[in-house]
């Protein structure tokens, strides 16, 4: 009878904040308030955040019992069981593919070999189960007309002061323009003379044997004779580094770490490998790739820039 390990996950993290999983890491659940997007105009309910921490690898026997109680075996065949099943899995991520355990996650290696956790989009809170995903769009309000006769002292008090306002504004417009005009003419003034004398006063003086010598009689500039030979010269081209590269590209820096999934998501979906790096409070995302040539990497960079950001750069070669 084949045991499927991956498949009992999911469901104990219904009844469980944490779950381990021997010798692979363990699963923990964090609570998660609604949240509203306002770019995609959804509100999402209460849920609860899955992570994973990979170096708490102790054994709680929560999976072990389960997997016992549900296929009917020993204790010692669930362990045999579920040891297998994390080294055939450390086996696919160490080579640098994705482990995906049913309606949980995804599990991969980054570039800094360090195990990465992409969540599936289950809502394992039971309080909320069953809620929905609610589309939402705002709502035009249209302007309230007043009927006949509403409020029309307060209409005739603004229209008192708007007619005051323009009234002076009529009488004193001249006066207003002629002393803005001599403002900025003064103004112009000063600061052109006071240029030019600093100008004058920061020129050097001329030194005492250029006084009463015309400029045409300044001596010719002797310029040096020496030439480089030809054994001087470096001709021979550079010889390429015939080990291969690896080169970063990045494409964005994100606050958000649901903005950091998605994209990690979309990078693995469009065939390449993804790089993560935390810097403070916000987390770097590109693409890292092998090469043996400059040009490769450029290639990579332009289909990059087409695919996901016209700004992304190479930030490591």
């Amino acid at each position: 009878m084949q045991i499927e390990v991956g498949e009992c996950i999911a469901p104990l993290l219904y009844e469980h904040d944490s779950l381990a999983v021997p010798g692979l890491g363990t699963f923990v659940s964090t609570y998660k308030n609604a949240a509203v997007d306002h770019v995609q105009r959804k509100v999402q309910p209460p849920a609860l955040q899955l992570q994973f921490q990979s170096h708490l690898q102790l054994d709680d026997g929560i999976l072990v019992n389960y997997i016992r109680e549900k296929y009917k075996v020993s204790l010692q065949d669930a362990q045999q069981a579920v040891a297998a099943y994390v080294k055939v899995a450390l086996e696919i991520i160490d080579k640098r593919e994705m482990v995906t355990i049913p309606k949980v996650g995804r599990l991969y290696r980054d570039y800094e070999d360090q195990l990465r956790f992409l969540e599936d989009a289950t809502n394992f809170n039971t309080a909320s189960y069953g809620l929905p995903v609610v589309q939402f769009s705002p709502i035009v309000r249209a302007e309230r007309i007043p009927k006949v006769g509403e409020g029309q002292h307060g209409g005739g008090r603004r229209m008192e002061q708007s007619a005051r306002i323009a009234g002076w504004f009529q009488r004193y417009f001249g006066w207003v323009l002629s002393l803005t005009l001599i403002i900025l003419v003064a103004g112009g003034y000063l600061v052109f003379f006071q240029n030019n004398d600093s100008a004058a006063d920061n020129e050097p003086p001329a030194p005492a044997s250029r006084i009463n010598i015309s400029p045409t009689q300044t001596p010719p500039v002797e310029w040096p004779t020496d030439t480089l030979s030809e054994e001087d010269l470096d001709t021979e081209a550079s010889t390429p580094d015939p080990k291969q590269q690896y080169g970063i590209i990045l494409i964005g820096r994100f606050g958000n770490e649901g903005n950091v999934k998605r994209l990690v998501q979309k990078i693995f979906d469009e065939g390449y490998e993804p790089y993560t790096e935390k810097q403070g409070n916000l987390t770097l995302v590109g693409v890292q790739m092998a090469y043996e040539r400059e040009e490769e990497l450029k290639q990579a960079l332009a289909k990059v820039r087409k695919k996901f950001d016209k700004r992304a750069r190479i930030i490591k070669r």
